[in-house]
């Protein structure tokens, strides 16, 4: 017989398509008390008829679900390493054949990940030559995100891990960052669900053939079950010797440990290879 909890869940895959069913157990119920407490309902059944009759309950619920804690240059290890070590080497590498550079930040949060790497990326790209393009695609579950993301405004708190010298990335307006049109034009942001089982990759990056994937701190939220249906979108969506950034306590599940090979011991980045 079907509970409560699961109940409210099949009411959002119904009502916005999105299915967090895969997702940690523990997490739906601590999300789904804290949600409860907000609105004044003791009990999951409570929630459900509350929910039905305040339909703008459902996008709190999403936010309190998606949990979109992110940052500038988040683990800046990591973008130390893709700085120094993996950009410059594709960026010579597509420059020489003339084929762009493609990028997918999926689980973008409010866009401080992808808008992270077009900075990074503007910096090694003075010296290349004109006419070579870099496509960075950002995707997240939650639409209200999205637009967060692409509107590319900040708090002071949110920067907190940005060097002085990529503040001139910013125009600062009383207390709010708000980043400058080159670096936002760099990412192209859609609202996508890595559950989907119509594509294997975002409809506007078209075919995938992507040469670095981010998927930081998504698969923690899900089962194994699910955590293998999203690893074969991300295998099959990244090039031939394409890159995956993982968070520091992921990596592939044991169905994918021979196809990704780890780069470096500091950093959860991963190699696509062929088994």
């Amino acid at each position: 017989m079907i509970n409560k909890k699961d109940m409210v869940i099949n009411y959002l895959l119904k009502h916005r398509g999105i299915d967090f069913s895969g997702c940690c157990h523990s997490m739906v119920e601590h999300q789904l008390e804290q949600r409860m407490n907000t609105t004044g309902t003791r009990t999951a059944p409570e929630y459900y008829e509350y929910l039905q009759s305040h339909p703008e309950e459902l996008d709190s619920l999403i936010d309190s679900l998606t949990i979109n804690a992110s940052g500038f240059f988040r683990d800046p290890l990591v973008f130390s390493y893709l700085s120094s070590k993996i950009f410059p080497k594709l960026i010579s590498e597509k420059a020489m054949s003339g084929n762009p550079l493609r990028i997918w930040s999926a689980g973008c949060a409010a866009g401080e990940e992808p808008y992270s790497v077009a900075i990074e990326i503007s910096k090694l790209m003075k010296n290349v030559a004109a006419g070579f393009t870099v496509n960075i695609i950002a995707t997240d579950i939650n639409a209200g995100t999205v637009d967060k993301a692409r509107a590319g405004r900040y708090t002071p708190e949110r920067l907190s891990n940005i060097r002085f010298e990529y503040l001139k990335h910013f125009t600062q307006r009383g207390n709010t960052f708000s980043l400058k049109r080159n670096i936002k034009q760099q990412v192209n942001f859609s609202r996508y669900d890595l559950l989907d089982e119509k594509s294997y990759c975002p409809p506007e990056s078209v075919y995938g053939g992507f040469d670095v994937v981010l998927c930081r701190n998504v698969l923690i939220y899900y089962n194994t079950r699910y955590r293998n249906r999203i690893f074969i979108k991300l295998h099959r969506s990244l090039n031939e010797n394409g890159y995956l950034v993982m968070g520091e306590t992921e990596t592939p599940t044991k169905r994918f440990q021979n196809c990704f090979k780890k780069v470096n011991e500091c950093c959860h980045i991963f190699k696509k290879i062929t088994p």
